[in-house]
């Protein structure tokens, strides 16, 4: 009996191995722009709005995560990816269409800034205008900025990496909308061995008045915006769980 019982701690371990074969991350700065306030930055608020509204929005909203790819085993791979957000509050109601984009290298260096502070050359952010400051000393989305709906290809990777169909948010708080597809995980693929910051871009696809109001990174009740990578552990790996699991139904058939 004694040696069932270590046989299946060693079982429960090397199980857990493969189970918590996931990494987290969570977004580094994230901020979101709207049309209805071209030069304010809400690069600290608690929350962020993203979607569409037919006279105020649209709300695009920008993340970046800060990925660490560099502990891989020979022979592991990523199996998916998810990113996700989570509700705070009722947002707008009805349908909500949103696609998930890779900002790109050309507007990667987008500032997060600070919420009701100046934007300005010394206090930079991004705003639905420009990606940071005012003025003369504004740095422009690559793009220009046509109203804030990115030219493909310039502002954005015409990838979609994930989409989100469904209703909005409802008053309660914490609900979870998740985005990821192939494109994404292949994404991550690629930048195995690397440390990478990774930028995102959420934008409506219908131009209605719907949207999510999610956590941001300051927000201190409900999740930041996070994405969750799940490997594929080496083949050795996999094959030592299976020799383990089934001596241990062997064990238990005979007990």
């Amino acid at each position: 009996m004694k040696k069932m019982c270590t046989l299946f701690a060693a079982c429960l371990s090397l199980s857990a191995l493969v189970c918590q074969g996931s990494l987290m991350f969570t977004a580094t700065e994230d901020t979101f722009v709207r049309l209805d306030s071209p030069n304010d930055s809400f690069g600290t608020s608690d929350f962020l709005l993203v979607g569409g509204h037919a006279s105020v929005g649209p709300f695009n909203s920008f993340y970046k995560f800060s990925v660490d790819l560099t502990g891989f085993q020979t022979g592991e791979t990523i199996d998916s990816v998810s990113f996700r957000l989570t509700s705070i509050a009722q947002a707008g109601s009805g349908t909500v269409n949103l696609n998930l984009y890779q900002l790109s290298a050309a507007n990667s260096d987008w500032i997060q800034g600070t919420s009701g502070a100046a934007d300005n050359d010394t206090n930079p952010a991004a705003t639905f205008n420009n990606k940071a400051g005012q003025g003369l000393g504004a740095t422009p989305w690559a793009g220009g900025n046509s109203n804030a709906n990115f030219v493909a290809g310039t502002d954005y990777v015409d990838t979609v990496l994930g989409n989100y169909t469904g209703a909005a948010n409802d008053g309660s708080g914490g609900q979870t909308f998740t985005f990821g597809n192939a494109a994404l995980t292949s994404l991550l693929n690629s930048q195995i061995g690397n440390v990478v910051d990774l930028n995102f871009v959420l934008m409506d696809q219908t131009g209605d008045t719907n949207f999510l109001r999610i956590a941001s990174s300051q927000n201190g009740t409900y999740a930041a915006p996070t994405l969750e990578v799940n490997v594929i552990p080496e083949p050795g790996t996999l094959i030592l769980l299976g020799i383990s699991l089934g001596a241990l139904a062997l064990f238990r058939r005979r007990s």
